[in-house]
């Protein structure tokens, strides 16, 4: 709003915040901000690594910092790694995390699972450029084919062209 023109005073009291929130700025954020940089290269060098093993591998480097300070930047860089289900085999490809630079450098294709109140199960599949957060196509329903995959990927890949990497 600030930006669009309207007085500082003028869009705390629309959005009915005291005006200081507007003008606040997080020292702490700025001093973590050499860890944080430091535990994503850490995290893109080594991607098998969780948080405990960044934390040992920050302290090897020199910065006495503490775990739960560790784990807060690490899960606010989404470095978390899900857990393997136990019930399938593992295939482990150690390759190393693309940080994305621009729009249209890096997609990531994901998929999401819910279910009805009455036991249905839904499913949703969503192609995303990770630079931007933007979401270049989704499909939702009870049955996605690889039919249905293979459109939607050529769809997006019509729509915006051909990324530069695909994760």
């Amino acid at each position: 709003m600030i930006q669009l023109g309207i007085t500082a005073k003028k869009t705390a009291d629309i959005l009915e915040i005291p005006l200081s929130t507007l003008y606040y700025h997080s020292v702490k954020a700025e001093q973590d901000m050499s860890l944080a940089e430091m535990i994503r290269d850490i995290a893109f060098k080594y991607t098998f690594y969780g948080y405990r093993r960044i934390h040992l591998a920050v302290n090897r480097r020199g910065v006495n910092a503490n775990h739960k300070k560790v784990y807060r930047i690490y899960k606010c860089l989404s470095l978390q790694r899900q857990k393997p289900s136990k019930n399938k085999k593992r295939i482990a490809v150690e390759a190393p995390l693309t940080e994305p630079l621009f729009c249209n450098h890096v997609w990531a294709v994901d998929f999401l699972f819910d279910s009805f109140t009455d036991g249905r199960h839904i499913k949703i599949m969503t192609v995303e450029d990770l630079f931007s957060r933007f979401s270049l196509g989704i499909e939702v329903g009870f049955s996605i084919t690889a039919k249905v995959v293979i459109e939607v990927i050529e769809e997006c890949l019509r729509l915006y062209g051909i990324p530069r990497i695909q994760n």
